[in-house]
């Protein structure tokens, strides 16, 4: 399949799902939004370097080889879009490792954002007063109508759910990674009418509010998502950006992008270029420009939708 074909399908997919970020909304919540819900002091986005303590990184983390350069690309601060195959589980583990990687090896503030709807940030903010045996089940029951939605939306599986208590595990030692939502509150819900672009255009907003209050910015997000975002960022100024792109020899992924279900996912058609770096980060502007880089897994494997494990909450 043609890149070109690929970033259609990832488009069609997201565009099909805009309701995802809306789903289990409770008319009892959502007055507060993103921006009220960080206390985290403004921080000076500068470009200069940081140094990293790699020791301790390579101590607690499993992080992807690379994961330096991608840092020592962005600075001291910035924007880190990584961009998924929604229901596959190599991303979200990697995420998970990255952050953790970056929290143990400076302590600047980083917040990991995903992409599931604002209400979801009730029960991040209380991670750290939740036994970590319980947090599973503590996110699950906060909402209920998403995780455990009949869609065969891929963002609702156990991939996700152990990406974030994994980051919220790490949260526990180094205070400075916190887990929070990517999404809209039900005020923005309503504003956005039922449009596509006014919905992006307020989560960019909220995005704009956790750059203004943490030195570093991850975010999880469909690939076609993370390309723009990581592009309206650059836009902004003093703000370093970069958006890293899934690269595969193929595989299966866990959602409706041909119909809802484990769907075969072709061969990307970067990864004959970049299947060298296998289960690496690298950074190659010049390949593909704006992507900046890329996270290459032989295979992809389907995450398990939360909705099929059998689980209870």
């Amino acid at each position: 399949m043609k890149h070109t074909q690929c970033l259609y399908k990832f488009g069609k997919f997201l565009c099909c799902a805009a309701v995802f970020a809306v789903a289990g909304c409770n008319p009892d919540r959502g007055k507060e939004n993103v921006v009220s819900e960080r206390h985290v002091p403004p921080v000076s986005l500068s470009a200069s370097p940081t140094a990293l303590d790699v020791d301790a990184a390579d101590a607690n983390c499993d992080q992807p080889a690379g994961w330096q350069s991608v840092v020592e690309e962005i600075g001291s601060a910035g924007l880190i879009a990584f961009g998924e195959v929604h229901g596959a589980s190599e991303m979200p583990a990697m995420v998970a490792e990255f952050a953790c990687a970056l929290a143990y090896s400076t302590d600047k503030s980083v917040v990991v954002l995903y992409e599931i709807d604002s209400f979801q940030n009730d029960v991040f903010k209380r991670l750290p007063e939740i036994s970590p045996d319980a947090r599973e089940k503590e996110i699950l029951s906060s909402n209920r109508s998403f995780w455990g939605s009949s869609s065969g939306d891929g963002r609702r599986s156990h991939a996700i759910l152990d990406s974030i208590t994994r980051v919220a595990r790490v949260g526990d030692e180094r205070p400075n990674l916190q887990v929070a939502s990517l999404g809209v509150d039900l005020f923005q819900l309503a504003e956005a009418g039922g449009s596509m672009v006014k919905f992006r255009e307020m989560q960019f907003a909220n995005l704009l509010q956790y750059v203004d209050r943490h030195d570093y910015v991850v975010t999880l997000t469909g690939t076609v998502h993370a390309i723009n975002i990581a592009k309206r960022a650059s836009a902004k100024d003093e703000l370093n950006s970069l958006a890293v792109y899934s690269v595969y020899g193929g595989g299966r992924a866990s959602n409706c992008m041909e119909r809802c279900g484990v769907n075969t996912m072709p061969e990307n058609s970067l990864y004959v270029s970049l299947s060298g770096y296998r289960n690496q980060l690298r950074i190659d502007k010049d390949l593909v420009g704006t992507f900046g880089a890329f996270y290459v897994v032989d295979s992809l494997t389907p995450a398990v939708l939360i909705k099929d494990s059998g689980l209870e909450f």
